[in-house]
């Protein structure tokens, strides 16, 4: 977001792109709730605001750092027209203007059905059916592996880390600063890794 900067003191002689910014981050939130489909699903996640550096300067711009997640390629193009549009609304709004630079990463994960239940088989004979965590709900991973699966079959799947010591009942999640690797399932997931390798060049 360019803006104009100035003094703390003097606003009006400024164009705050920390004020256009924080408007524009409650605004794509709306783009979601009012203009997806509830039937597919979307996220819009600001992760990181940069902007300024002392309490009496007004900056002369503001940078958000957003992550975009669907399972549509529809619905990922619809938001980033609609991130897009919204950018340059809010900045015209407040006498800035937005600069967007916008980067299609990587594509919607889709597992291949056989592959998936080639390895589902697999994993079944090395931990039993009980090992087996049934019906897990669909993730927005964002991964280079769905780059893989447009050209080769395959199957992505997670290997379960348990639940994490001090950090409440379910555990904790990557990407929080009280995850703890399990280092115990290090072995027998290498085990069936090569396992699966060694299946597969036998096919």
């Amino acid at each position: 977001m360019q803006g104009q900067g100035g003094h703390g003191a003097r606003p009006h002689q400024a164009v705050d792109p920390i004020l256009a910014a924080s408007h524009l981050v409650i605004a794509l939130q709306s783009i979601v709730s009012r203009e997806i489909d509830p039937n597919e699903l979307a996220i819009i996640t600001v992760g990181a605001f940069l902007a300024g550096s002392a309490p009496n300067v007004i900056p002369a711009s503001a940078e958000l750092r957003l992550t975009v997640r669907a399972r549509s390629e529809a619905v990922r193009a619809q938001l980033r027209d609609r991130i897009t549009a919204v950018a340059q609304a809010q900045a015209a709004v407040h006498g800035a203007r937005a600069e967007v630079d916008y980067r299609w990463r990587y594509p919607v994960t889709i597992n291949d059905l056989e592959a998936t239940r080639w390895a589902e088989a697999l994993a079944r004979e090395w931990v039993d059916e009980g090992g087996l965590i049934r019906d897990l709900p669909p993730g927005l991973p964002s991964d280079d592996f769905g780059l893989m699966l447009q050209r080769v079959p395959g199957c992505y799947f997670v290997v379960g880390n348990g639940i994490g010591k001090g950090v409440g009942e379910g555990g904790c999640d990557a990407h929080n600063p009280g995850y703890d690797f399990n280092d115990a399932i290090l072995g027998g997931t290498a085990s069936f890794f090569v396992q699966l390798v060694r299946r597969w060049l036998q096919t």
